[in-house]
């Protein structure tokens, strides 16, 4: 009887320990999921906790081209028609 309690304590022991184990995997894995089920987040914006460590470490940039940036635009075509919308009737 003292054995059996003994076998059944040490099994108990052992599936408290790994149901705690498997309580902190899930709540890590949790909070990685709702980065992506936001329906209001954009993907580009989504981003796991590794990627913002790396971002506060460089500091926090805007989007887009830096304050001075000549910019590239394709130049206009010339018009191939002319519609006269003076005299259009309705």
């Amino acid at each position: 009887m003292l054995k059996e309690n003994a076998i059944l304590a040490r099994k108990n022991y052992d599936l408290k320990k790994q149901n705690a184990e498997l309580v902190l995997i899930n709540e890590d894995l949790n909070s990685r999921l709702a980065l992506y089920e936001n329906p209001h987040t954009p993907p580009s914006a989504q981003t796991i906790k590794k990627r913002e460590k790396k971002r506060k470490s460089k500091g926090s940039r805007k989007r887009g081209a830096p304050k001075g940036h000549k910019g590239v635009t394709r130049p206009t075509p010339p018009p191939d028609r002319v519609v006269d919308s003076y005299n259009r009737t309705l």
